[in-house]
């Protein structure tokens, strides 16, 4: 008989200690006063180097080739940078460093920020990246009317996957005239109240004309930290007349600083008073001929 060659794997020995460990395993199990620890040595050795054969097939076979393996095609000198803004800033800046660290051209096609309040600055898309090419990324973000900690991302949708970075701005505590701000806008009628009247409205009392306007108006609109929100009385943009000042003195204006002060619209100021305060508004800035709309 012509004797016929079996495959074995790749470690025949091992197969054979294998062997030899389920026999020891067998026989010596089933006493405990046999199991000496010279074979429990015995048959954890036996079994490593079983273990490892089978490792070694596997990988023959092409077991570990089969593994997926995911290349980071650009190179970022960071995936998160954070600023710590300055009270009165209104932008900050950041610059983003990227490598193509692959062998193939990366083609960014779409950039995706999280908020219209960032702006990307790059080439025009798509943006075409050779291997080894260093570029730069800038991204400015406004920061007018923000408070506490801002997180924003950034999404870059390339040939190679989606690239995501991150961005935080985190805002000094608001001082004490901040907080009176908030509150303000919050509640228009709020500087008639608590802490707020002494500047806003204890003035106020016993005066008409210029010297209302001096007591309760100054201290906002020709304040030399005049908030950005608050107009120059004296540089509007729209026209002006007696029933713009009436309508702006009398209801306010909604969603500003700007209070209502005559008194059924929660006010301090009587008709006597609001009337004497418009005919000096008039006076003091004139407009042109024909009056814009009137304030919402």
């Amino acid at each position: 008989m012509i004797p016929v060659e079996t495959k074995s794997p790749p470690d025949r020995n091992a197969r054979d200690i294998w062997q030899g460990a389920e026999k020891l395993l067998s026989d010596n199990f089933r006493s405990s006063t046999r199991f000496s620890r010279h074979i429990r040595l015995r048959v954890l050795r036996a079994f490593l180097n079983h273990l490892f054969s089978l490792v070694v097939a596997w990988s023959a076979l092409g077991g570990l080739s089969a593994r997926p393996v995911f290349a980071q095609s650009l190179a970022w000198d960071a995936m998160s940078k954070h600023y710590d803004a300055r009270r009165g800033e209104t932008n900050a800046s950041f610059s983003f460093n990227l490598t193509n660290v692959s062998r193939a051209e990366v083609v960014i096609g779409a950039v995706r920020p999280s908020c219209g309040c960032t702006i990307v600055k790059l080439p025009t898309l798509p943006w075409r990246l050779a291997p080894g090419v260093i570029s730069q990324v800038g991204v400015d973000v406004d920061l007018r009317d923000r408070r506490g900690l801002l997180q924003k991302t950034i999404a870059f949708d390339t040939s190679a996957g989606t690239n995501v970075i991150t961005i935080t701005v985190k805002f000094p505590e608001p001082d004490l005239r901040e907080k009176n701000q908030l509150v303000a806008f919050t509640d228009r009628q709020a500087v008639f109240k608590g802490d707020c009247a002494k500047c806003h409205l204890d003035p106020a009392v016993g005066k008409k004309g210029g010297d209302l306007f001096k007591a309760i108006c100054t201290i906002c609109h020709e304040s030399e930290h005049r908030a950005t929100m608050v107009p120059d009385l004296g540089a509007l943009k729209n026209p002006t007349d007696k029933a713009y000042w009436d309508h702006s003195v009398r209801l306010g204006k909604p969603g500003t600083f700007m209070p209502a002060f005559s008194k059924p619209f929660g006010g301090p100021l009587t008709e006597e008073e609001i009337a004497s305060l418009v005919a000096y508004l008039v006076g003091r800035f004139p407009s042109a001929r024909q009056a814009g709309p009137l304030p919402n």
